[in-house]
């Protein structure tokens, strides 16, 4: 592997599609037409994009001994030798000057968002991912995060509704991920150092099967709520979200108990065509209620 290919594969770039979330409250704001909160949350992207990049090299140079084990993620670049941890460093230093001048160079209100994913992220690759449950919890928050971020800088503020829906349904997609590393571990092991016991795969499964329904229970209540009425002039139209919804995250887990879930969900999912045929639908939905 040549170095200029090892350290494009060291930041990780698919990882960035977690990014867009940080434009899911313009969508949801109805405000398409916004350039300014266009351009501010394309700016948060990209800056964040590269913080998240050197983030993914901090841990996985935390994790290069670990993965050398691990048949999945031995030929990363660091556990395979292909970069060093000098290189690693230095990659670290260059992708967060890089986010931060970006920042400063358009908003430097979004500063406080790098700094916060910085804690956040830092936290989990040091301690935090090797405590059980929590661990879940505080992935499923890194992706609110996002959708909190992009409302920040867009200046949209997020509804309860908004909150409540993303933290169950990252929270089941958490969980999915810790399920699929269980399902996948050989029998009698633990996946790597996360802390989690081969029968803890029952609690994750339950807790994560239970945290996607509420997602769908929190899209119901929304729909008979007083905020959606100056959004959507037919709001029974969005009823026919609920059985899509339902149908994906029921699909999802499907997908993990039969040992199809190789990559994190999100991902898994903007690759999968059914989930973007489900996410073209609710965009439909969405369009003929409005």
């Amino acid at each position: 592997m040549s170095t200029p290919s090892a350290v494009f594969r060291a930041m990780r770039p698919h990882q960035w599609a977690k990014n867009l979330l940080i434009f899911v409250p313009i969508l949801l704001a109805h405000r398409t037409g916004d350039w300014g909160a266009w351009r501010a949350a394309s700016s948060l992207f990209a800056a964040l994009s590269l913080c998240a990049s050197a983030t993914y090299v901090f841990n996985d140079l935390l994790d290069r001994e670990a993965d050398r084990a691990n048949p999945a993620k031995r030929h990363r670049p660091f556990a395979s030798g292909a970069l060093g941890t000098a290189a690693g460093a230095a990659l670290i230093a260059v992708l967060m000057a890089l986010s931060v001048g970006l920042i400063a160079l358009t908003d430097a209100r979004a500063l406080d968002w790098i700094s916060a994913y910085v804690v956040f992220s830092c936290s989990y690759s040091l301690a935090l991912k090797k405590v059980p449950i929590v661990d879940v919890v505080l992935l499923a928050l890194l992706y609110c995060f996002r959708v909190f971020a992009g409302g920040s800088v867009a200046a949209i503020p997020i509804s309860p509704w908004t909150l409540a829906f993303s933290l169950f349904i990252f929270s089941s997609l958490a969980f999915l991920k810790r399920y699929s590393e269980l399902k996948a571990a050989p029998d009698g092991a633990a996946p790597g150092r996360r802390g989690y016991q081969p029968d803890d795969i029952h609690v994750v499964f339950a807790v994560g099967i239970g945290c996607g329904i509420v997602a769908v229970l929190v899209v119901a209540l929304y729909i008979h709520s007083p905020e959606m009425a100056q959004y959507y002039s037919k709001p029974m139209a969005l009823w026919f979200l609920l059985p899509v919804i339902l149908a994906w995250v029921s699909r999802m887990w499907l997908a993990a108990g039969r040992g199809r879930m190789s990559q994190d969900p999100v991902l898994f999912a903007l690759r999968d065509r059914w989930s973007l045929l489900a996410g073209a639908a609710c965009l439909a939905i969405a369009r003929a209620a409005a």
